[in-house]
Parts: structure tokens; C-alpha cells; sequence
């Protein structure tokens, strides 16, 4: 799917949502995020980063926040953390709107200037915990990020995939107590085997087991039906 097409869809699902004024301002944060995310690509396929982007703000849609702040936060949640410097992404964000950046800003990564520039993980999730003591719509564009990312853990080397993976927790527990549910299955899903592979691998076996054992029930069902039926 091109990038065009990608705002088509998220300009689509938009109008089935709120008026003209909403969808105009949704793509306006799309074609943003365009720009911010020139030139960058996803390492699991080399497709333009932004595709990530947008898939964060369709998870907007699909698990229920159909919010035109939290869907044109999501859309530029990486952004700040992204762009290049002369792109003066805080500043363009704040001007587009105040509400869309507060949720951008909770959701950066914060840099740990003590280890040379890298993410202060620590930090980064005390501000989006204190973010969304304010606003919950925060800490939910995250967990869409994180779910996202999740898809793509086996880029990683292995130590990074299980520290990724374990921040990914955070997000199931959230996720449950908020009662999504089915959030929190598809987190678990994607994180459990890099946290625990060997029992992942059991689980998954006795899974694949215990349905066909269901298939070959359900396939003599019939013929217990007929045999009852002709008893009677």
C-alpha cells in the first residue's frame, strides 16, 4: 500500500467518525508525519517508517479511541524523537495543536545523557505514567505502539527482543484493567516468546494438540447425531 493510499484509508475511516473539519485536520497530521519520517525506514521490511505511523493511529480505530487528538497523536508519536532538528518538530506539532503534542511529548523517549545519548527507560515510563494520570489517551497511543512493535521484536538481537519484550508487559497489565482484553491476549501473545521460549514452544504444541483432538471429536459428531436421531 503507498503512502497515499495509506491517507486515503486513515482520511476514510476518519469521515466515518466526524465532520470535515476532523478529517482535514487528520490528514494534515498524516502528510506531518510524512515529512518528519523522510528518508527513514523499518529494519523487518525497508518500508517507509511512517507505515508504522499508521498503523498505530488504524489500532486507534480498531480497539474503540475514536478520538481525532489521540488518532493525530498517534500518527505523529514518533515524531519529536525522529526528525531531524531543522525540521523543528515540537514546535510545528504545538503550533498544529497544544493537546496533540502534550501526547507526543509524554510518549518520547527521554535521552540518558550519562550513557552517551541512549533511551532512559526508566524516565521515559515514569512521564507517560504521569501523562496519563492526566489523560488516559497517553498511556493507550503507547500501548498501540508497543503492540505494533511487538510485530517486529525478531529484528533484534536477542537480549534487546527480551528487554523490548518486557517492557511490553507494563501494557498488558494496563490493558486488563482497563478491560481490554483482547489488548492484553494479543500483547501476550507477541511477547511470550521471547520471555519464556521453552514453555512458549510446550504451550504451543499442546495447543496444536488439543485441537486436533477437538477436530477429530467434532468430525464423529454427525454420526452420534444420526445415531441418537435413529434411536429416537
Amino acid at each position: 500500500m503507498t503512502l497515499d493510499q495509506q491517507i486515503q484509508q486513515i482520511t476514510a475511516l476518519s469521515r466515518e467518525c466526524w465532520g470535515k473539519e476532523n478529517v482535514a485536520k487528520v490528514t494534515q497530521a498524516a502528510e506531518m508525519a510524512i515529512h518528519f519520517h523522510e528518508g527513514q525506514f523499518r529494519k523487518s521490511d525497508g518500508a517507509p517508517y511512517v507505515t508504522h505511523c499508521f498503523d498505530v493511529a488504524r489500532n486507534c480505530f480498531k480497539w474503540g479511541l475514536v478520538d481525532v487528538t489521540a488518532v493525530c497523536a498517534a500518527l505523529l508519536h514518533d515524531s519529536i524523537e525522529d526528525a531531524a532538528p531543522e525540521k523543528e518538530a515540537v514546535r510545528v506539532i504545538t503550533e498544529f495543536d497544544p493537546e496533540v503534542a502534550d501526547i507526543v511529548l509524554a510518549v518520547s523517549k527521554i535521552s540518558n545523557k550519562q550513557s552517551g545519548g541512549g533511551d532512559d527507560l526508566p524516565a521515559t515510563y515514569r512521564r507517560i505514567l504521569r501523562a496519563a494520570s492526566k489523560d488516559l489517551r497517553a498511556l493507550l497511543v503507547k500501548a498501540f505502539d508497543v503492540l505494533d512493535n511487538s510485530r517486529t521484536f525478531s529484528v533484534h538481537k536477542p537480549h534487546k527482543a527480551k528487554v523490548k519484550a518486557s517492557l511490553g508487559l507494563i501494557y498488558v497489565g494496563m490493558a486488563r484493567r482497563l478491560g481490554m482484553m483482547e489488548l492484553a491476549d494479543q500483547l501476550i501473545q507477541q511477547v511470550a516468546p521471547y520471555l519464556m521460549p521453552v514453555q512458549y514452544k510446550r504451550a504451543m504444541l499442546r495447543l496444536e494438540e488439543l485441537r486436533r483432538l477437538q477436530g477429530a471429536t467434532i468430525k464423529k459428531l454427525p454420526h452420534h447425531l444420526e445415531a441418537m436421531i435413529g434411536d429416537g
